[in-house]
């Protein structure tokens, strides 16, 4: 008698708690930049990251990942909160990775992420 008492409060043990469990589930934040599916590729690529800036020139320079990638016409940064922080133009200066860039808006610091959109 005594087991079969142990055994139907093992089982509303196990079902109170499962069902806590349950209640606990949360939903993940909304996602700031990128895809809501993470197999989804995002819609922009890192391209490089900002090693220089002259903010009385007006003037960036930017370690591309791939010396051959071909750039647009806009580029963006994003500092590690994934927050924009400046728009570029890339320029005709380049020397192997470092890419020349002027400032259109917004100031980027040293370390953000460029993207292209």
């Amino acid at each position: 008698m005594r087991s079969r008492h142990f055994s139907i409060f093992t089982l509303a043990a196990v079902f109170i708690l499962a069902l806590a469990g349950c209640a606990t589930l949360e939903t993940a934040p909304k996602r700031q930049t990128g895809s809501d599916d993470p197999l989804t590729p995002a819609d922009e690529e890192v391209i490089g990251i900002i090693t220089s800036v002259d903010p009385a020139e007006e003037i960036a320079l930017i370690e591309m990942r791939s010396p051959g990638t071909q750039t647009a016409e806009l580029l963006l940064t994003r500092n590690v909160n994934l927050t924009e922080t400046s728009r570029l133009e890339p320029t005709r200066f380049r020397r192997g990775r470092i890419l020349g860039a002027k400032i259109l808006s917004g100031l980027p610091n040293v370390g953000d992420e460029v993207l292209m959109p």
